[in-house]
Formats: structure tokens, C-alpha cells, sequence
């Protein structure tokens, strides 16, 4: 049996009626043991795609064997980022088998100090029964996530739901996991295409922004923003983009392309996007519909400044059954809609927009500081004087030009 390295014969004979034999077997154990050690930590051996490396197999002894002495070789496999993913499952689902006290300290060490990857295997282990000898609790180890890990289960979960074209719970997982990071490098554009797939171009169009913001070097928004500037004849950004894409990595690299059915179908959603803008500032002429005028708001988020002017100067048209949108849009987290926001409120006119608006002069943009003082000036109630001296002492030239005038008009000189 110790010739054959049999390990489940030399386990067997453990149990065995006659000293001797045990004892022989396990002397025959420890021998393979050190053996089986060594082929584990022996790098140079090369793994097969097709069957079991002698490496895997060294593992799947040990892990039958149970010998303590394994742990140290077991966790080193565990944590190296050079070793496979296959073989280091392994190693986990051994160390799970011998269990422990010495496994439990270096699952927790390994926890506490390696990266994501490492957490995510062990908590993954956890979940599938793998790892009940070590008693590792599953609550404590959750605690102990950053928001970077959550943000990450969050992105891993998205694309789950991606897959299964699950558009929404997608879209939910990834702006959860945007929320906890909102700097993850790829993020963004998940969002972006799951949005697409949603059908609102304009929040897809947000999000390949903001990836690029982000990660300059990601092909895909760049991509899609080339194909949507072009279907808005913004050839100069088109080209920009699309010159962009073409020097990120993964296109040099991969040669990577959209493919042109999908590039047809973006550029159908926004001309048809653009259309229904237009006919919305059409309509607003006549109608006093606050349901076009929230439609009209939302369509504050197009890139292009000029649809946002002319938006903006439609909702002022509109008056007052625009007011209540317009106040919830000073709220949005994109700079340039609070912006045409107050704007609008100043062409409007309506009282019911002065604290939303005196509360946008403490706004992070000066611009929409100073747009919100131009709107108190033009409403020119008497609740903003005071906020308005305080703006005088703003650090931006612009708010403070801005808060004088509207002062000067509220006190009519």
C-alpha cells in the first residue's frame, strides 16, 4: 500500500484489529503525507485542462487524509494570486474538510487581510456547506465587508440578473453597487447599457459620460456615445468619441467593435428620443398639462445645451403647472438640470419656488448659485433679501454679481 501511495487502504488500516498494521500505516501515512506536501507546493508542475494536475490530486489526498500539517500549504495555495482558480478552490474545499482551529485563525487572517476575491470564495463556501468543520460564522464575516466588497457582490449580482435579461433588478443592483462606489471602473457603463436596453437613451447617455469621467480608458462608452452623437449629427463629438475609442486599450488590444444592429437600434432610440423633445417643447405652448411638464423637466438631462435652453425657455412658458417639477428637478444630481431648473423657475415667477430656490444658493455649483440668485431677483419676494446678503459674501464673483442685482430689483432701485 505505501508503494501505491493507497492512501484510502493505508486510512482503513488504521482501524485495523492489529497494532502492528496500525502503526505501519501510519508511518506509511506520514511518509505520503510530506510527499503529497511537496507535489502541492511544487510550482513548476504544469496543470492539464482535460483531468486532474498531480497537484489537484496531492490536494484531494491530503484532503482525505486530514493530516494537520496540510493547513499551512493549503491556505499559501488559497491566497496566491498566482496559482489557478480551480486549484485554489480546491485548496479551500480541503481546508473546509480538516477543519479546525488552526484553519479557522488563517481563514479569518486571510479574511481580514487579502482582497475581494478571497472573501468571496470563503463567504461562497460558506453558503454551499462547504466549510462547517472550521466554524467560521457567516454573520461576523459579512460585517467585516467594505463597501468596496459590497459594491462588488452588488456588480456580480447585476450581472447575474443581466444575463437572465432581468433589466430591472439589474438596474437596481448596479446603482446600489454605484451608490457604495461610485468610482468603480466599470460600473457606469453596465448602467448605461442596461438603460439602453430600457429604453431611456438619455440616462444611458448620462452614465457612458460618467464612465468616462471615471475611466477614460473603457472602449464601450465611448463607442456608444460616438454612435448617439452621430445619430444627432454632433458630428465633431462623433468623431471626437469614436477617435477615443479607438485609442483605448481594449481596441487596440481585442479590436473590439459594436456591432452594427445594436449601433442601428441606439441611433432609432435617440432620434426618436429628440423627436418626442421636440414635440414636447411643441406642445407646451398650448397645454398646461403637468404631466408634459414633468416629461419637459426629465428631458433637462439631454447633453446638448441647446435642447436644455430651449426646454427650460418652454417650461417658463408653461408657468405655474410647471412649478412643482421644476422645484424637485433643483434637487438632481446633475449640476447642469439644477441649473436650467431655477432658471425656468425665474421665468415663471411663482412664490412657491422662493425657499427651493433660497436653498439653491448654498448649491455646490456656482452656477446654479447664481442662477438661483437671477430667479429670486425676477420673483422678487421679500423671503430672499436676507439670503441674498448673505449671498454677497460668496466666494464666486458670479453669485455675488448675481445676489447685487437681484437685491436692487427686490428693493426696486
Amino acid at each position: 500500500m505505501r508503494a501505491k501511495g493507497n492512501v484510502e487502504g493505508l486510512i482503513e488500516a488504521l482501524k485495523h484489529k492489529d497494532s502492528g498494521i496500525r502503526k505501519a500505516a501510519t508511518a506509511a501515512l506520514e511518509e505520503i503525507v510530506g510527499h503529497l506536501i511537496e507535489v502541492l507546493e511544487d510550482t513548476s508542475i504544469a496543470e492539464s485542462p482535460l483531468r486532474l494536475s498531480p497537484r489537484e490530486v496531492a490536494a484531494l489526498k491530503l484532503g482525505k487524509i486530514g493530516d494537520r500539517r496540510a493547513i499551512r500549504p493549503l491556505l499559501g495555495v488559497f491566497t496566491s494570486e498566482s496559482e489557478s482558480g480551480t486549484l485554489r478552490t480546491l485548496a479551500l474545499e480541503v481546508l473546509g474538510k480538516i477543519g479546525g482551529d488552526e484553519t479557522r485563525q488563517g481563514l479569518m487572517d486571510a479574511f481580514e487581510s487579502k482582497g475581494y476575491k478571497i472573501r468571496r470564495a470563503i463567504l461562497h463556501a460558506l453558503e454551499n456547506g462547504k466549510l462547517e468543520k472550521v466554524g467560521l460564522s457567516r454573520n461576523i464575516l459579512e460585517e467585516k465587508l467594505s463597501p468596496m466588497d459590497r459594491a462588488e457582490r452588488y456588480c456580480e449580482e447585476g450581472v447575474t440578473c443581466w444575463n437572465a435579461k432581468q433589466w430591472e433588478a439589474a438596474l437596481a443592483k448596479w446603482r446600489e453597487a454605484t451608490r457604495l462606489n461610485p468610482n468603480h471602473p466599470l460600473i457606469h457603463s453596465r448602467l448605461g447599457q442596461v438603460h439602453v436596453e430600457l429604453g431611456d437613451i438619455q440616462e444611458a447617455q448620462r452614465e457612458f459620460r460618467k464612465q468616462i469621467k471615471v475611466n477614460p480608458d473603457e472602449f464601450y462608452s465611448h463607442a456608444m456615445l460616438s454612435i448617439i452623437y452621430r445619430a444627432l449629427d454632433n458630428l465633431i463629438g462623433a468623431i471626437s468619441e469614436e477617435q477615443q475609442a479607438r485609442a483605448t486599450s481594449e481596441y487596440r488590444i481585442n479590436r473590439v467593435f459594436i456591432p452594427p444592429d445594436y449601433a442601428r437600434k441606439v441611433q432609432d432610440m435617440a432620434i426618436d428620443k429628440r423627436r418626442e423633445i421636440n414635440s414636447l417643447i411643441a406642445s407646451a405652448q398650448y397645454t398646461k398639462d403637468p404631466k408634459i411638464a414633468v416629461r419637459l423637466t426629465e428631458s433637462l438631462r439631454d447633453e446638448d445645451w441647446e435642447v436644455q435652453e430651449a426646454v427650460a425657455e418652454a417650461l417658463g412658458k408653461m408657468g405655474e403647472p410647471a412649478v412643482e417639477a421644476l422645484t424637485e428637478a433643483l434637487k438632481d444630481e446633475d449640476m447642469e438640470v439644477r441649473k436650467y431648473a431655477a432658471k425656468a423657475l425665474g421665468e415663471i415667477k411663482d412664490a412657491r419656488a422662493v425657499e427651493p430656490l433660497i436653498q439653491a444658493l448654498k448649491d455646490e455649483g456656482f452656477f446654479v448659485r447664481a442662477e438661483a440668485a437671477v430667479a429670486l431677483g425676477k420673483i422678487g419676494d421679500a423671503r430672499a433679501v436676507e439670503p441674498l446678503i448673505q449671498a454677497l459674501k460668496n466666494e464666486d464673483s458670479f453669485v455675488r454679481s448675481a445676489a447685487e442685482i437681484a437685491l436692487k430689483k427686490i428693493r426696486g432701485y
